[in-house]
């Protein structure tokens, strides 16, 4: 299979599959399709599709749990947790302005991290628990509306700060750096 890429790809926690979101080649020309996310195993290059419940068209940030056995994505302003093994969904976030957002596990695995565009100059920065709940503010930016392809969402190694990459209406690309706990900044 040939797929096209859509998404920024993500490493499993064994380093030995790739999750994206993308279009198979070989699939475009059929009706209802509307592309997938899809695993790439690196020691064979074979190509596995995610059945996820939810319509994915829209979805260019996925992410593996830290023991590799779900993954997030998301869709219609939710983000969904998916169990590879039995292909179960849950919502774990829902919101109107959630729109696309980038998601990221935290560093402990326990959380993921996400922007969500307020308005059209206010940007929060959110963590919630991999298994739902009440999120959690860790920072606000005054930023215009970043295409999802230039905002970018990493954690530094040692896992003390969040890195977002967003673009502002007067300075232009910003790197933003945050505690991870939250904070200023």
């Amino acid at each position: 299979d040939k797929i096209i890429v859509m998404g920024p790809p993500r490493l499993s926690p064994d380093n030995n599959l790739v999750l994206t979101q993308g279009w198979d080649e070989n699939r475009i020309e059929e009706e209802n399709y509307r592309g997938g996310i899809y695993t790439i195993e690196l020691s064979s290059g074979n190509v596995s599709q995610i059945n996820a419940k939810e319509d994915v068209s829209r979805s260019f940030s996925n992410e593996w749990s830290k023991d590799g056995k779900f993954i997030f994505y998301t869709s219609n302003n939710q983000i969904i947790k998916h169990e590879i093994s039995t292909g179960e969904e849950h919502i774990i976030y829902s919101n109107e302005k959630l729109g696309m957002p980038v998601i990221r596990r935290s560093f402990g695995g326990n959380n993921l991290i996400f922007d969500v565009q307020m308005n059209d100059t206010l940007k929060h920065l959110k963590s919630i628990s991999v298994n739902g709940g009440n999120e959690e503010l860790l920072a606000k930016f005054n930023t215009s509306r970043t295409p999802l392809m230039f905002r970018k969402l990493t954690l530094s190694p040692d896992g003390k700060y969040i890195y977002l990459s967003v673009d502002d209406s007067e300075s232009g690309s910003i790197l933003w750096r945050v505690p991870s706990g939250g904070g200023e900044p």
